[in-house]
């Protein structure tokens, strides 16, 4: 079970979601077998979705001691638009 974390969201439509990404927090997780709660993991339970791999929704990443300002997109069409 990955833990639950609070990411503070600036913006959302129906295509994306634009998002605070504090310090400390992984965009994705650095293999398949972690437990390690992430933007990723954040974004699948916030869409009520499992992703198929752990960069779904994923356009670019900030390192884990960096934060900023990460669009995040709610669909494939929108990522591989983005």
């Amino acid at each position: 079970n990955v833990e639950d974390i609070s990411i503070p969201i600036i913006y959302e439509d129906e295509n994306l979601l634009v998002i605070d990404k504090p310090q400390g927090i992984l965009t994705h997780a650095k293999g398949d077998h972690t437990n390690e709660a992430t933007v990723a993991t954040w974004l699948a339970k916030h869409l009520d979705k499992l992703p198929a791999t752990n960069r779904d929704g994923i356009v670019h990443r900030l390192d884990r001691a960096t934060s900023g300002v990460m669009v995040l997109a709610k669909s494939e069409e929108t990522q591989r638009f983005l």
